[in-house]
């Protein structure tokens, strides 16, 4: 950087978040001796260029802004001594904030426990809201970590106890990541539970109330002692990546990195790739970072010398090394390797003590990655460029031809025309897309709700809204934007949304008009076109922290409302003369103290709610309850035939026509990355039961199957956020679309976006009427900033079944007639193959024999 002063050591630290990358510069002097910079660079094509030089509004002498620094959308976080005489020991955090093309600082945070050295090795990291720094030297080196959350503009702090079972002197916060709800901090000096310092990375999850249970340790599989496991950490929320560089502040060892994979809540190990493969390099894993299918290992210095090097790995079937980056004009002692980070196609590097126009000003290096791509057809020409060129087909986009999948068997053809069965589902047919009516929102599509033609989708970011829209000849039409006649927006309105008839209701739990996070529920009514506000619920009993309004149900005249705050509830209003009145409040009928209420659903005089977490039966619960007479009494409390512990069944729930459907998206059955499960329930004989099982499809890795579910009119949907197709390299969120045959509840397709737009929540919410299938996309695309939020429409009214050879809808003799044609050989009618193959197992055999078996005479 050419306004770095000398010994600036620019590139101590680099991250990048989209096409936004900023570089630390601790001892820059430009404004006070080494008070510290930091530079935002842009992203131009494959350029970076200056957009913007950061310093605190009060620099001090010595504060070393830019110690280190991360970057997340339009928010970039900076560390710094605290400025303050007496107190340069503690640290300080300095929050910028992309604004009408500035970059302004917005807070300045710190948080201390007022014992020893708590800036030196800091560590940041930023997820949306939320921001965690580690001090691994504090508390005599036992270290601690703090995290601040913003809240209507406001940062509020939360100290993260260290673990008891981290010892004396572990160094906890060295390093800090987030992977979705998890904060993970890497403890390089702890104990593995054996006496063996081995190292370790800590695992916190939120609860209900907003706080952190307790932690759960991932360690090293070899148990080697002092190998500094946690030294590092990077996660793309699907792989994890732990670096182990033997000693943590110095550059000798050869260290590892550690790769995970994510299943559920927990994290799978994959592979560990040490430093003795390949030139001896010291120092590997001081800092890593990885993104979608590539990981980059930095090293302090290669074959005994002291520039360094950045390791780069790809996925192919498994992690595999591709190559070594190291600059052409490395110098002696430049700190190659201190900091890296990746950004798409490149990976940045920093050599802070490389000299420049001045003595250890430092530089960032970028690598182009693109001359790496896989070549699986060894055609000499990368895949990538195959494709480009029409030589190649990739039909689901994920950047390997399908020849090659289907080769490798990593995608599955049953029709044999060449293209991946995903790229074709039997009757998948996205109509349309209903984009977000913000230019470049995210969020839009977290909740919402169908009737009819009618569609409520809410925006769940500040300020919250819930959009309206109708369905004219095909096309969603916006109509109005549903907003509290309080004005506040803030309060989690548009959280959750139910809707029936001319009736929506709005879920807001942070509302606090009874007293801080009490909650309430706005109810919207349509006359003439026309949508109002009519009331504004809340518990007669209202409380402080109640998260009254966390979910929400509607059905005629009646409307349920539940929390999952102190109170563990629901509460029954009865529209009576045009007015909203509570006639019940309902609690667990079991011994439930918490958890009673996180969802609720609906249907004439049936109502179910569910406890997915600290409930008496494992892995959680439902509960029935039937109007009789006018009172709302309980009829059953159920659980999951197969219930694990920590499975959070009831994490969803619909009712709809006498079938109640259960998602529960941390079910572990198997393979350990077969995920999720949604249970289907019939009352029988006045009771209900459990009457089927769904599961994810068993060749992929699944995570989060259950995490939303609809059912009507003879059709269910169950939603897998985060499901990952082996070789793909991304989450796909599908939808699974599940019809009933003669009692057998059966997957018929599942729906994708023809867009290709990943990492979006697809599937996060979900709706439909039978015949049209919404699907919420809340997340933007960060690796792919104009693909912004939106819902998904799916029409499935011409589904047709597997083992349906003739397509009349019905799975008979004549079916088992044309498929005795095929099994022999004498019948290649392309349908009729595709469909005998009801396994999809590529070849027509007696494992298909046997589902016609089943089908026609039960099993």
């Amino acid at each position: 950087m050419d306004d770095a002063t000398a010994q600036a050591r620019f590139g101590a630290d680099v991250a990048v978040s989209g096409d936004y990358a900023i570089f630390g510069a601790p001892y820059d002097s430009s404004a006070v001796s080494s008070g510290g910079a930091a530079y935002i660079f842009e992203r131009s094509g494959s350029e970076w260029r200056p957009s913007a030089r950061l310093t605190p509004s009060e620099p001090t002498a010595n504060q070393q802004f830019g110690a280190r620094v991360a970057i997340d959308g339009d928010t970039a976080v900076i560390g710094a001594r605290l400025g303050v005489p007496d107190f340069s020991y503690r640290y300080a955090i300095y929050v910028f904030r992309h604004v009408n093309g500035e970059w302004l600082e917005i807070a300045r945070l710190s948080n201390s426990l007022g014992v020893n050295d708590e800036f030196t090795d800091l560590s940041v990291a930023i997820d949306g809201n939320q921001i965690a720094v580690g001090c691994p030297r504090a508390a005599n080196q036992n270290g601690a970590v703090f995290v601040f959350e913003e809240s209507a503009g406001f940062w509020v702090p939360t100290a993260i106890p260290t673990p008891s079972n981290a010892l004396g002197i572990s160094l906890f916060g060295a390093s800090v990541a987030w992977a979705d709800n998890q904060l993970l901090i890497g403890a390089p000096r702890a104990d593995n539970g054996a006496g063996v310092r081995t190292g370790a990375v800590y695992r916190y999850s939120r609860d209900y109330g907003g706080g952190y249970l307790s932690p759960s340790r991932i360690l090293p599989e070899d148990g080697v002692a002092n190998t500094w496991f946690g030294a590092s950490l990077a996660t793309d929320n699907l792989t994890l990546v732990v670096g182990a560089c033997n000693t943590l502040y110095s550059t000798y060892g050869y260290g590892a990195a550690y790769i995970f994979e994510r299943t559920g809540s927990g994290w799978r190990p994959l592979q560990k790739e040490s430093a003795s493969d390949g030139p001896p390099r010291f120092g590997f894993g001081r800092r890593v970072d990885v993104w979608n299918d590539t990981i980059a290992v930095a090293s302090n210095s290669v074959s005994g010398t002291s520039n360094g090097a950045i390791v780069v790995y790809r996925k192919a079937d498994d992690w595999r090394y591709v190559s070594d980056f190291t600059p052409t004009d490395g110098q002696w002692q430049d700190e190659f390797g201190y900091s890296v980070a990746l950004a798409g196609d490149s990976v940045l590097a920093g050599a802070p003590r490389r000299n420049t126009t001045s003595i250890d000003g430092g530089s960032v290096y970028s690598f182009d990655l693109v001359p790496l791509e896989f070549d699986c057809n060894t055609n000499g020409v990368p895949d990538v460029c195959d494709i480009q060129l029409g030589d190649s087909v990739d039909c689901n986009g994920n950047g390997v031809p399908d020849a090659c999948e289907l080769a490798a068997q990593t995608s599955r053809d049953c029709n044999g025309n060449g293209q991946p069965d995903e790229c074709e589902p039997d009757g998948q047919n996205e109509i349309g897309v209903i984009p977000s009516p913000d230019a470049g929102a995210a969020y839009f599509g977290w909740t919402l709700a169908m009737c009819g033609t009618t569609a409520v989708i809410g925006v769940s970011s500040n300020p919250a809204r819930v959009h309206v829209y109708e369905n004219f000849a095909a096309e969603w039409i916006p109509q109005t934007s549903l907003s509290p006649d309080d004005g506040d927006t803030g309060n989690g309105f548009g959280s959750v949304i139910a809707m029936d008839g001319d009736t929506v209701v709005v879920g807001a739990h942070y509302d606090d008009e009874a007293g801080e996070d009490s909650g309430a529920a706005y109810v919207f009514h349509r006359t003439d076109g026309e949508w109002s506000q009519v009331a504004k619920l809340m518990a007669s009993d209202a409380m402080g922290d109640e998260l009254f309004g966390r979910s929400v149900a509607v059905s005629g005249s009646m409307i349920v409302v539940g929390t999952s705050g102190y109170v563990n509830a629901a509460y029954v209003y009865r529209n009576v003369a045009g007015v909203w009145q509570e006639i019940a409040k309902l609690t667990s009928p079991t011994a439930e103290t918490t958890g009673f209420g996180y969802r609720v659903a609906i249907d004439g005089d049936t109502i179910a709610v569910t406890a997915p977490r600290y409930s008496t039966t494992p892995g959680g619960a439902m509960h029935v309850f039937r109007e009789i007479d006018g009172q709302w009494t309980p009829q059953d409390s159920l659980g999951a035939s197969d219930a694990v512990a920590g499975d959070i069944f009831g994490q969803s729930v619909d009712l709809s026509q006498g079938t109640i459907v259960i998602g529960a998206q941390y079910h572990g059955e198997g393979p350990p990355e077969i995920t999720g499960r949604a249970y289907v329930f019939r009352e029988v004989d006045g009771h209900w039961a459990e009457t089927a099982i769904l599961r994810p499809d068993e060749s992929t890795s699944s995570d989060y199957f259950g995490n939303s579910v609809a059912v009507r009119n003879g059709v269910v949907l169950v939603s897998d956020v985060h499901e990952f197709i082996s070789g793909a390299g991304a989450r796909h969120g599908p939808v699974h679309v599940f019809r009933e045959f003669e009692g057998e509840w059966r997957r018929v397709l599942k729906l994708r976006t023809a867009d290709g737009n990943l990492e979006t929540r697809f599937g996060g919410s979900v709706a439909t009427d039978g015949a049209i299938v919404l699907t919420g996309a809340a997340y933007e695309n960060l690796h792919t900033p104009e693909q912004t939020s939106a819902v998904y429409v799916h029409d499935i009214r011409d589904l047709s079944f597997v083992g349906d050879l003739n397509d009349d809808g019905a799975i008979d003799f004549d079916d088992a007639e044309l498929f005795t044609g095929v099994l022999l050989g004498v019948d290649a009618d392309p349908l009729h193959v595709a469909r005998a193959d009801t396994n999809c197992s590529g070849a027509v055999d007696g494992r298909d024999l046997q589902f016609f078996i089943e089908s026609l005479i039960g099993d």
